[in-house]
């Protein structure tokens, strides 16, 4: 548990953190008119990569001394950053952001449940099963409405945001079991880069290089954004203070990300 003096910075913190992420659709769905999602995706990791690599250079920081922990940095490139990220641009071409961002709350009701399994010093309480109930009633009452409201007759982008979810939810306690030991920045700038890695085959293979020529100034505005806010901004302070976070309130790569 958080003492007194971190309760006020963590739930500042878990606030810009809802703000940044909450807002990543919309700035997405913007770059998603011009960019294909693998496209996207690759562009918005790397740069996200290149800002805080370009941190860890002003704070006279080196990756090198933690290259053998290649296969972590690749697992959580893929759960926590390249599927998910990847899911949610799909997701939100399919479904309207209103409906994503609802669903797109999800990940730490996953994480509450899955670490109750696999980690011992997280199982369910009786306060954290009421928490868990009253979460999932929430989510229910913002949902079903709005389902309602927009007429959704093709739910697999509900299904991209759920596995999305899921995927964060198993970066979460995989990052809390091997990588909260490491120096603040190493794991996150380490897994963006192998999530942009991963998904950059893909859009080589998949994706046109036609859609550069259609670039704007406002493309180029909002995939800044949604690389600095929404990205590499949720990494540089979550993880100074992710072992006093309970598990299920840490974001994707503190872990989210």
């Amino acid at each position: 548990m958080p003492n007194e003096s971190k309760r006020l910075p963590n739930a500042f913190l878990l606030l810009l953190l809802a703000f940044c992420w909450g807002f990543s659709l919309y700035l997405l769905k913007k770059v998603l008119v011009t960019f294909t999602p693998y496209t996207a995706i690759t562009l918005r990791l790397f740069l996200a990569t290149a800002i805080l690599y370009g941190i860890l250079k002003w704070r006279k920081e080196s990756l090198n001394g933690w290259k053998k922990y290649w296969y972590h940095y690749l697992f959580m490139g893929l759960f926590s950053t390249a599927l998910p990220f990847t899911l949610i641009a799909y997701s939100i071409q399919t479904i309207p952001t209103t409906i994503a961002g609802i669903i797109h709350c999800t990940p730490s009701l996953f994480t509450a449940f899955l670490a109750h399994y696999f980690m011992k010093s997280e199982t369910i309480s009786i306060e954290k099963f009421t928490g868990l109930t009253f979460g999932i009633g929430g989510v229910l009452i913002l949902l079903v409405p709005a389902l309602l409201k927009y007429k959704i007759t093709s739910y697999i982008g509900i299904g991209y945001i759920l596995l999305a979810s899921l995927s964060y939810s198993i970066g979460m306690l995989y990052s809390r079991k091997y990588l909260t030991h490491l120096p603040p920045l190493i794991g996150p700038t380490n897994q963006l880069l192998y999530g942009a890695l991963i998904t950059l085959p893909f859009a080589i293979y998949f994706d046109s290089t036609q859609q550069f020529l259609m670039v704007t100034p406002n493309t180029l505005g909002f995939l800044l954004a949604l690389s600095f806010f929404s990205t590499a901004l949720t990494f540089i302070t979550p993880f100074q203070n992710a072992q006093e976070l309970p598990t299920s309130q840490q974001q994707p790569c503190s872990t989210h990300v």
